[in-house]
Parts: structure tokens; sequence; C-alpha cells
């Protein structure tokens, strides 16, 4: 039970620290257009 909780927490975490990265691209891409 504990690591299927752990489990899910972690694919949040992975998810999180993508969904942060794309926003930081496209907050870059904006301030900085090519």
């Amino acid at each position: 039970m504990a690591s299927e909780i752990e489990r899910r927490l972690s694919h949040l975490e992975a998810l999180e620290a993508e969904s942060i990265f794309i926003i930081r691209e496209v907050v870059a891409e904006f301030r900085n257009p090519v």
C-alpha cells in the first residue's frame, strides 16, 4: 500500500518538474523571441 502511494507521488513529482521546465521554456521564449 505504501509503495503504491510513493509511486504515485514520484510520478506526480516527475510531472510537476516537467511542467515547470516547459513553463520556464515558454516564458524564456516570450522574453527573448528569435
